[in-house]
């Protein structure tokens, strides 16, 4: 089974601080790269269409022990047909990882 290289051109979109509080918000989107796509290769073209993360510190009402609530909204285009097989072993791992990832950015922020 084959399956083509897959790229990905993002932006990342910063976006104000709020006001008197520790939330983050950030964007990441394909929007606009388009001019950027200079390969010649057989390569299928993804596109992140909106990647939205807001985070903000929270504490779990029965433990106390605090930690941060990530509000996650994702639209993506993978660029052609991806088998089930691999879809359903690599979406999950993805889905990990991207949270694992932007625990630590916002660790990393205080």
């Amino acid at each position: 089974m084959m399956m083509a290289n897959r790229y990905m051109l993002n932006v990342y979109y910063p976006l104000p601080d709020f006001e008197g509080t520790d939330d983050q918000l950030f964007l990441i989107s394909s929007e606009g790269t388009e001019q950027f796509n200079t390969t010649k290769q057989k390569e299928e073209h993804a596109h992140t269409f909106v990647n939205c993360y807001w985070a903000s510190p929270g504490t779990d009402s029965k433990t106390g022990q605090s930690g941060i609530n990530i509000s996650v909204v994702q639209s993506l285009n993978f660029g052609g047909s991806i088998p089930n097989m691999l879809r359903d072993k690599i979406g999950p791992m993805q889905a990990t990882q991207a949270i694992e990832g932007v625990q630590g950015y916002f660790a990393a922020l205080k």
